[in-house]
């Protein structure tokens, strides 16, 4: 199992949502970036405020892939079903979470992606902007 890492500044970005990652490939080549969210505010069953999930990533270009699967699963995260897969459990392991709880937690963690959706994309715009061509690029340029 081989690891990567994600640059500074998408690390940067996730850190100052404290948001942990584990980047890894699995033995079939794989690469994925598990992503763990310690939320205290938000009271979330079974997780201990935790919320995690993974996004699956090419490591070509391995900042603009994992912005993009990011913002993919921030888009595709439907807070609407998210509660679905809790409330059968409802009141067996954690009676403390009422219904309304795991709504309005569904709200705030689709705001959270949100949130860091927006500036994970305008960190890469910016890593974007401040690169400069180096002379090898420069070589394949044509002024023509």
């Amino acid at each position: 199992m081989a690891d990567f890492s994600l640059g500074d500044t998408i690390m940067d970005v996730l850190e100052l949502y404290d948001i942990n990652v584990d980047c890894y490939t699995d033995s079939k080549d794989c690469s994925y970036v598990d992503l763990r969210v310690y939320a205290p505010g938000v009271c979330l069953p079974f997780t201990k405020n935790e919320f995690l999930f993974t996004v699956a990533v090419d490591l070509k270009d391995i900042d603009q892939n994992f912005v993009n699967s990011f913002c993919q699963y921030a888009y595709d995260f439907d807070p609407d079903e998210y509660p679905d897969v809790w409330i059968p459990h409802h009141g067996r392991d954690n009676p403390s979470n009422s219904i309304g709880e795991l709504l309005d937690d569904s709200d705030t963690i689709s705001e959270f992606l949100n949130n860091v959706s927006r500036d994970l994309q305008k960190a890469l715009a910016k890593t974007k902007e401040l690169k400069t061509p180096t002379e090898e690029d420069r070589d394949g340029l044509s002024l023509d």
